[in-house]
């Protein structure tokens, strides 16, 4: 016979067990958390249907059974807490998603100025009438007039910049060029 085997995904629990009881187990079905369900193992004939559940905010640790019989039938149930990380609290999950995307989206904004201040620092927007005192395209900046002692140095001033301004000082040629839509 092939065995099947039913795996719980990471983040979820067993809460739930689902059984059929006689004398002996008869068949059994596992229940987690976040709605994963396992096949009927065993006879879905004979016994009596029988449910074991955790109370909320617990998972299914152990069973006791019956001993000395073969396939026991199970008896009880043991819990124990949820890891709080597994546990979607009312709309919880949902906001920890949004931050999640919120940080996502601010990281590669801050990745686009990053590489926009180092265009900047290092060659310019290409505009030849840039007033940017941070671009070396504009020829009266500072940049353009003192040039970085070593890539290093350049990308060490773009960071300055970019904590300081976000991404208020990038050239609107840079803006454009790394997607970045100038706030409005």
């Amino acid at each position: 016979t092939q065995q099947i085997i039913f795996e719980i995904k990471e983040n979820d629990y067993l809460n739930r067990i689902q059984s059929r009881i006689g004398n002996h187990l008869d068949s059994v079905r596992f229940l987690t958390y976040r709605n994963g369900i396992s096949q009927w193992y065993g006879q879905s004939a004979g016994g009596e249907y029988k449910e074991f559940s955790a109370p909320d905010g617990h998972m299914i640790i152990g069973l006791k059974v019956k001993a000395g019989v073969i396939c026991p039938p199970i008896l009880s149930i043991q819990t124990a807490k949820a890891p709080r990380s597994c546990i979607i609290d009312g709309g919880e999950e949902k906001k920890a998603n949004i931050r999640h995307k919120s940080k996502k989206t601010s990281r590669n904004v801050a990745k686009k100025a990053l590489g926009g201040y180092l265009k900047m620092a290092l060659h310019g927007c290409g505009n030849a009438k840039c007033t940017s005192k941070y671009c070396k395209s504009n020829l009266e900046s500072e940049i353009a007039c003192t040039p970085f002692a070593s890539h290093a140095a350049a990308v060490q001033h773009s960071l300055v910049l970019l904590k300081t301004y976000q991404t208020k000082a990038l050239c609107p040629d840079i803006r454009k060029a790394c997607g970045l839509v100038m706030p409005g």
